[in-house]
């Protein structure tokens, strides 16, 4: 007869009772503690002890630092950065880690107002060059004007664009000094941060009685205001619409399919593709606008842009003037962490109707007109109006 010890036996009926409970619940959560020890369920167990390999330096690095480190630190920090660095270190420019104030504010931005000063600029040859400022804004009243090249922000240089207009944002009433050149002239402004409310859709009828709709990106309301004005436009008898897109950086995709669906008859508005070649589609019903449009676009036109761009280019709803877009094809999605944190990774890429990937190729138009810094005609806008006469 075998002869097992007491401890033994208890043991042995203890991973008789777990493996007969994981092979009667299918491997279900089961917890069950033995003195300091835990019993997980074989998923669970899987995932802990992927993790614990794949970041085993991390661990070995934790338990020297807190056994040895000579003064105090912040684990909330520390996470906070490794979870930044963790998610810069894909290699993904636009996937990134927010903390719960930077999630928020950018939520802010994507709801129309932010605290800032109320100017728009891109990057062009390595320069930030001012595009417009926001009327009664901090900045149109220091007097900044298109073509400024912004140089300092609080007497930082920027090499990142996000990174620069983070910079010139900030609470609402701080000061904030922009040094910039004008023309060989180094210039410097001072001014107090305000709450900036942007209308992502504006709207006015000019000449030959056409009608002009300006999207300057695609936020929770873009859809609704394009619409409401659209039905204005409608209501007052223009003969045709220009759609500028110009310096559009995207937005939600689902207020730019909003947009399509006004102007597009039933139709692939997009397709999207995520890492498992899972294909979501997104279509236009068969209700649309009568009017004859056209499309402006240039090099900031990107992402959800590109989408109502390569919709209305696939679907002949309407010509499109310009230069070639951005060429950002890809999706982000938001993913909410407990404590108000957020990773908005790339999860998805969109393809055209036809097919076509826009990422790192953009969209070209069908009338390729170039405006040079400085042109006191808008040659795109003109060459829309021709094509609506």
């Amino acid at each position: 007869m075998l002869k097992m010890k007491k401890k033994n036996f208890i043991i042995l009926l203890i991973l008789v009772f777990v493996i007969g409970s994981v092979a009667a619940f299918g491997g279900t959560a089961i917890y069950l503690g033995i003195g300091n020890k835990a019993i997980v369920s074989k998923s669970e167990y899987t995932s802990l002890k992927g993790f614990a390999q794949d970041f085993s330096k991390l661990y070995e690095t934790d338990a020297y630092v807190k056994s040895n480190f000579l003064w105090d630190y912040n684990t909330k920090d520390i996470q906070e950065q490794i979870c930044k660095d963790f998610v810069k270190s894909l290699g993904d420019k636009y996937s990134i880690f927010m903390n719960k104030e930077e999630y928020d504010a950018f939520n802010n931005d994507l709801s129309g107002s932010f605290f800032g000063v109320g100017l728009t600029f891109i990057k062009q040859d390595g320069q930030y060059l001012v595009q417009e400022t926001i009327d009664s804004s901090p900045a149109q009243r220091a007097g900044f004007k298109k073509g400024d090249v912004l140089l300092k922000v609080d007497g930082k240089t920027y090499k990142d664009q996000d990174d620069m207009m983070n910079a010139i944002r900030g609470p609402k009433g701080s000061k904030v000094t922009i040094q910039y050149l004008r023309g060989g002239s180094y210039l410097e402004a001072t001014m107090i941060r305000e709450e900036i409310t942007v209308s992502s859709v504006q709207s006015k009828v000019i000449e030959d009685n056409i009608g002009y709709i300006r999207i300057s990106e695609f936020d929770r309301n873009t859809g609704e205001s394009f619409e409401n004005e659209l039905t204005e436009l409608e209501n007052k008898g223009v003969k045709g619409l220009v759609i500028d897109l110009r310096l559009n950086g995207g937005g939600y995709v689902s207020e730019s399919v909003k947009v399509a669906d006004l102007l597009l008859p039933a139709c692939t508005v997009t397709s999207m593709t995520d890492k498992n070649g899972k294909e979501k589609r997104l279509d236009s019903d068969a209700s649309c606008t009568n009017l004859p449009y056209v499309l402006i676009v240039d090099s900031q036109t990107a992402s959800a842009a590109e989408i109502l761009a390569g919709a209305v280019k696939d679907n002949k709803g309407g010509k499109i003037v310009g230069t070639k877009t951005f060429g950002k094809g890809i999706v982000q999605s938001p993913f909410e962490l407990s404590d108000g944190s957020c990773v908005k990774l790339t999860t998805m890429e969109y393809l055209t109707p036809n097919g076509n990937k826009v990422h790192k190729k953009g969209i070209k138009p069908d009338f390729t007109v170039k405006l040079k810094m400085g042109d006191a005609t808008d040659y795109q806008l003109n060459k829309a109006l021709e094509l609506l006469k």
